[in-house]
């Protein structure tokens, strides 16, 4: 009797291991993104809302947010359950309890089960939306093409992702439920549909997966963050819990808003907590100098911004106001403090580059204050030196403040542009990357 109650129990261990392992699965490797992008689905509510929170449904909000966070765990437990006894079946293991069901009562199991799902899929569109956006809005490079590009997002792209989700579900679902007793070998046209069906499906899901990735990567950006929790309790104590999430801020901007709030405001925050806030706001509202260099350097560069010459503090922010002229928005202010900041702080020198050059940088403060310091090179290059004088005093009438030797300007001007390598080196960037016409 002994000997049967524990070949009982271990048999029972092993059919409930691989459903334990799928919600076990669940728990830690998608609530915790799924609870951020709740955290969005309520901070886009109370915005379409012109945040006042009278003016949104509590009792929707809540129900989306609980379909959002659980909606679906049946699908992707029954999924994954499915597959490990697939796995141990081929091994010689146990079949799925599932599968000895009969066709009716698998039918019904995946009709309500997808059901769940589909609803699931509504907020979850919603708070996807805001994600993407989030991401999508940091590669943007004209002010103008911001709206635009966010309406086709919500319009367009999303309208892919609600039916290769559910295509995703749906296979995934029938795949560990099973298809049944085995049947007459299908004719060629039902091989065919079934083919076409299949390709369907995956194209739907390739599709939908860009989307999605876009969103996993925002959630994971915050995903290690501790601070929802206080994001909640305490921060709600004063304002809607998500007002921060209205708001893209730089990590130093936040720092600035969170530290008033703990100081002048008196938010009951200890340090460990203020700590635990910005890390969270910084993965779902902020980024980071390293993120802000990669997007707009390495986005040219590649991996070859490893490759650049260390400079000094005050010559990487000339090269990134030279760029800002290129492209204004794209390299506006606070992007140009975090992509200055990154590189001072990997690639910093404490002899600036152009101090072995001298007059470099007058010529660079002259002559880079309206145009390009390169600007008719190729013709510069030809005159006697009595015409590049002549060139720089009639400059000179428009400058604001004028050197204190023309002379001593134009000779170091016909000397930079002499050598066109010397010259990338000292003034990289001068010019837009489109601008092909020689120097």
């Amino acid at each position: 009797m002994g000997e049967q109650s524990n070949r009982f129990a271990g048999n029972l261990a092993w059919m409930l291991l691989p459903w334990v392992a799928g919600i076990m699965l669940y728990v830690l490797a998608l609530h915790g993104g799924l609870r951020l992008m709740a955290l969005d689905l309520e901070a886009l509510l109370l915005n379409e809302a012109d945040a006042l929170p009278a003016r949104v449904d509590s009792a929707s909000l809540l129900a989306g947010r609980l379909l959002l966070e659980w909606g679906a765990a049946p699908v992707f437990v029954i999924a994954v359950a499915g597959l490990i006894f697939r796995i141990r079946t081929r091994l010689g293991g146990p079949e799925n309890p599932l599968s000895s069901l009969s066709r009716a009562t698998r039918a019904t199991l995946f009709t309500l089960v997808m059901a769940l799902f589909v609803a699931f899929c509504v907020p979850f569109t919603a708070a996807l939306s805001v994600s993407i956006q989030v991401e999508v809005f940091w590669w943007l490079e004209w002010h103008d093409s911001i709206q635009p590009t966010m309406e086709r997002i919500a319009e367009e792209l999303l309208a892919w992702v609600l039916p290769g989700t559910i295509t995703l579900a749906a296979a995934a679902l029938w795949f560990a439920l099973g298809s049944g007793e085995a049947g007459p070998r299908p004719g060629v046209i039902r091989r065919a549909l079934r083919w076409g069906g299949t390709l369907v499906a995956v194209g739907l899901v390739l599709v939908a997966s860009v989307p999605l990735l876009v969103g996993l990567v925002h959630a994971s950006r915050a995903m290690g963050a501790p601070g929802v929790a206080i994001l909640e309790d305490t921060c709600g104590r004063c304002h809607q819990r998500v007002r921060p999430l209205y708001f893209v801020k730089t990590p130093a901007e936040w720092r600035r808003t969170v530290t008033r709030m703990r100081e002048l405001e008196r938010a009951p925050l200890s340090e460990a907590q203020q700590e635990e806030v910005l890390a969270l706001l910084g993965g779902m509202r902020s980024f980071s100098d390293e993120w802000t260099f990669r997007t707009r350097c390495q986005r040219c560069h590649g991996l070859a911004t490893s490759d650049f010459e260390p400079r000094s503090g005050a010559e990487w922010r000339a090269i990134t106001e030279r760029l800002a002229r290129w492209s204004p928005y794209y390299y506006r202010p606070d992007i140009r403090d975090q992509v200055v900041a990154q590189l001072t702080g990997e690639l910093g020198a404490d002899t600036p580059m152009l101090a072995e050059h001298p007059g470099a940088e007058q010529v660079g403060r002259s002559c880079g204050a309206c145009h390009s310091i390169s600007r008719n090179a190729q013709r510069v290059r030809a005159m006697d030196p009595a015409g590049v004088q002549s060139l720089v005093r009639r400059m000179i009438t428009k400058m604001a403040a004028a050197p204190d030797s023309p002379e001593a300007l134009a000779n170091t001007y016909r000397e930079l542009i002499a050598n066109p390598r010397s010259f990338d080196r000292l003034f990289p960037h001068d010019r837009p990357v489109l601008d092909r016409r020689p120097r």
